[in-house]
Formats: C-alpha cells, sequence, structure tokens
C-alpha cells in the first residue's frame, strides 16, 4: 500500500545480504551496485538489468506511456 517502509522496497544482495539499492518512497536513497551489476560488497552477480549508476527522477511519481 502506502506505508513508508525502506527496508521491504529495498533490494538486497542474494548472497550476503548487503543492502544494493536503498528505496525510500520513490527516491534512490543508496546505490551498491558495480557497472556490471554486481554487489559491491562481496562481487556476486545480482540478477536483473541496471543502469551503470541510480537515476535522479525524484520523490513523485510521473506518468509513463507504454505503447501507441
Amino acid at each position: 500500500g502506502n506505508r513508508m517502509d525502506p527496508e521491504s522496497h529495498s533490494s538486497w544482495c542474494p548472497s550476503c545480504n548487503a543492502l544494493v539499492i536503498g528505496r525510500e518512497g520513490y527516491e534512490i536513497v543508496e546505490w551498491a551496485l558495480s557497472s556490471e551489476g554486481c554487489c559491491l560488497e562481496c562481487g556476486v552477480a545480482i540478477p536483473g538489468r541496471f543502469d551503470a549508476r541510480a537515476g535522479d527522477w525524484g520523490g513523485r511519481r510521473l506518468p509513463v506511456r507504454i505503447g501507441s
């Protein structure tokens, strides 16, 4: 729902349980991934598609159009 819970909204390394993407609402407040998508703590590859660094979209939702 609309509950703010940074711990459950964040992403954790499946190998060492380090915080790899910290989120507070819609803002990314922690980014601990290498440019190859690996955990900076233990080096394991994290499944997914990641940019080289976190984006800066701010704390509000923006409309997204999919298709025409």
